[in-house]
């Protein structure tokens, strides 16, 4: 059974994603592996959640130039998860920003440049902007994938593009916000996909 590495989104830890994902992770019994961004995210960014308590560290994968043509350490990121797949198989969740990772992680893989990815789930992705990492999607990435969106999610036009450079990609729309969802049909959707690939 392949393991799974959640990605988390900007100003998030693995901790939470994790956290946030159980009914939908616990059920499969699949051995999950929850990193942090290896950078510390602007202050300015977080976005308090009414009384709950402080859900940091806020953390990052890169840090983005204001407009997006540039993210500074994400050759950090990659190494960071470069350990997490040599350890053995894994499949790849990624939610925002760690779904735009997710996205460059499988197209590394596909072409050698790291350990393989069984799989990948892309929850609210995009195709990164960064100049230098365009040429990664140059040619369609040959890696198993399904990509996630809600109807109310200010990045819901972009994940059609991003499915669009993957081979065979699976897509699976649901009416909600910018959060991965984790019941109902859009949750049991995810779930058969993991469960086919994790092999449960």
């Amino acid at each position: 059974m392949a393991r799974l590495i959640l990605l988390h989104g900007y100003t998030q830890n693995g901790r939470v994603l994790a956290e946030s994902l159980a009914p939908l992770l616990d059920p499969l019994g699949v051995e999950v592996v929850a990193p942090d961004g290896p950078f510390d995210a602007d202050p300015a960014m977080v976005v308090p959640l009414g009384s709950d308590p402080d859900r940091g560290p806020h953390r990052t994968w890169w840090r983005a130039t204001d407009d997006g043509s540039a993210y500074h350490g994400w050759e950090e990121a990659r190494e960071h998860v470069r350990e997490l797949l040599s350890a053995g198989p894994a499949g790849i969740l990624g939610f925002s920003q760690g779904a735009m990772l997710g996205a460059c992680v499988a197209a590394w893989s596909a072409r050698g440049e790291l350990p393989p990815v069984a799989f990948a789930v892309l929850v609210a992705g995009r195709v990164p902007r960064a100049q230098v990492l365009q040429p990664l999607f140059a040619e369609p990435v040959d890696v198993p994938s399904l990509h996630v969106w809600g109807a109310r999610d200010p990045m819901a036009s972009m994940g059609p593009e991003l499915a669009a450079r993957f081979v065979g990609s699976e897509t699976l729309t649901w009416p909600g916000p910018h959060v991965v969802p984790t019941r109902g049909d859009a949750g049991a959707g995810i779930a058969a996909f993991l469960k086919r690939h994790l092999g449960t």
